[in-house]
């Protein structure tokens, strides 16, 4: 969601090849752009020509997009291999393993106190939730689904908020890794949680949209029929007083965040 003008007709200014297909989305910073590839590289390019100032080899393809901290960028690959990469010049801070694929970004716990460490958190077909110290990559706690964690978690508070492959959505304590709460959503959540206020979006894989309410712990509403229409795979992002999420149905669809009345719908 942006507030910026786009013209209606935006020219193209160039383009860059990679040796295989792109499902990741780019991360800008300044002149940079970092965007991984199923080739098993993650490049920075000058973001005015496209010119390539760096390439990382990883030990395979990488899905999501890296997630840039203070100087370091944070990706996984479908090898379940997790790196740190210096943003500057693309050397490998640190590496960790996982005992499956990661298939979703990772997010950031920034520490209320300088004494404190950031935590970098990222999901893993190995079913867990993995919570790493952002500059040693030592882990500092793991926490265990029933199914595959596919989408990137989000941050709420003292709590991380992610969806897993067994339907549920999990809310863990950023410290020590427990669970604070499970709420049923459904079907399996492949895409990433949105948030907004104490509120959770998500679309599951039997076609429903869910918003969950985190202070309650329960599901404050559904939108969607189980017994038709096609999963949701992507994820919600949020504006003032609505939510768009795009369905393999081909269509986006546009809902009240309050209540998930349907505003609108495109082809």
């Amino acid at each position: 969601v942006t507030k910026a003008k786009l013209p209606e007709d935006p020219p193209l200014r160039w383009t860059y090849r990679t040796g295989e297909s792109i499902t990741a989305g780019a991360v800008i910073r300044n002149d940079r752009i970092y965007v991984g590839s199923q080739d098993g590289n993650l490049y920075a390019l000058k973001l005015q020509t496209g010119e390539q100032v760096w390439s990382f080899k990883a030990d395979g393809p990488i899905n999501a997009p890296p997630l840039l901290y203070k100087d370091n960028l944070y990706v996984g690959t479908k090898e379940g291999t997790f790196y740190a990469v210096a943003a500057k010049n693309g050397q490998e801070r640190w590496r960790y393993k996982a005992d499956g694929k990661i298939a979703g970004s990772a997010n950031c716990a920034i520490p209320s106190t300088q004494d404190a460490p950031a935590k970098i958190l990222f999901g893993s077909y190995d079913y867990k939730l993995h919570c790493l110290e952002a500059e040693s990559g030592d882990r500092i706690w793991t926490y265990k689904t029933k199914n595959y964690v596919n989408g990137t978690p989000a941050i709420h508070g003292r709590h991380a908020v992610v969806g897993g492959c067994d339907a549920h959505l999990h809310i863990v304590t950023l410290k020590n890794g427990e669970a604070a709460g499970r709420v049923d959503n459904g079907a399996y959540i492949a895409g990433s949680v949105a948030l907004a206020d104490d509120r959770a979006f998500v679309g599951h894989y039997e076609n429903q949209i869910v918003c969950t309410n985190l202070k309650k712990q329960e599901v404050a509403w559904k939108y969607g029929n189980k017994e038709e229409g096609d999963p949701f795979f992507s994820s919600p992002a949020v504006a003032k007083e609505r939510l768009v999420i795009g369905s393999r149905d081909g269509h986006l669809y546009c809902l009240s965040q309050k209540d998930g009345d349907l505003a609108w719908t495109f082809r």
